[in-house]
């Protein structure tokens, strides 16, 4: 006979399991189709808006907080679009992480009121897709080049592409 475990060792056994660090990013476009890259001032290279998510955030919530902090606006949920999950392992902890990626297209209105968080952004610029591919950060560069032809429903592991796009079933 099976033994049903009590809500204290649910909580324990939970308590246990592996921490994943989640983030939740944002490729951001405009009316022309150009994308929103972000030179943050915590690491070298090019990036889109997005960061970690806190604690009890969904992946949405979390991209819908980055880009209020990161760009000054408050978007509705509705506003965004689900472009994949991006697995790997980070080459510096060498621990495992999970990016949760979405779309958002802003107005010219729009642009025209961004303000960048200057304690985290040191600049930002429109790019055309296929120059954001060369400024992309090498791992990032694969899975989000997909992203930037259109593909959606991207599954990556490790950047090499699994589900989704012209795999999908």
């Amino acid at each position: 006979m099976q033994k049903e475990y009590s809500r204290e060792e649910k909580i324990a056994w939970l308590a246990a399991q592996p921490r994943k660090p989640l983030s939740g990013k944002v490729l951001v476009f405009n009316e022309q189709g150009e994308t929103l890259l972000v030179r943050p001032n915590y690491k070298p290279g090019w990036d889109i808006v997005g960061g970690m998510l806190n604690e009890a955030e969904s992946p949405l919530q979390g991209a819908i907080r980055e880009i209020k902090e990161e760009i000054g606006h408050e978007l509705p949920a509705e506003r965004f679009g689900f472009l994949g999950v991006r697995y790997g392992i980070s080459q510096e902890s060498k621990g495992d992480f999970v990016h949760f990626i979405f779309k958002l297209s802003l107005t010219q209105g729009e642009i025209a009121e961004i303000v960048l968080e200057e304690t985290e952004i040191l600049e930002a610029q429109w790019v055309a897709p296929a120059e954001a591919k060369e400024l992309l950060e090498g791992n990032l560069r694969q899975i989000l080049s997909r992203m930037l032809d259109g593909e959606a429903g991207i599954y990556s592991e490790n950047d090499q592409l699994v589900l989704g796009g012209s795999n999908a079933a």
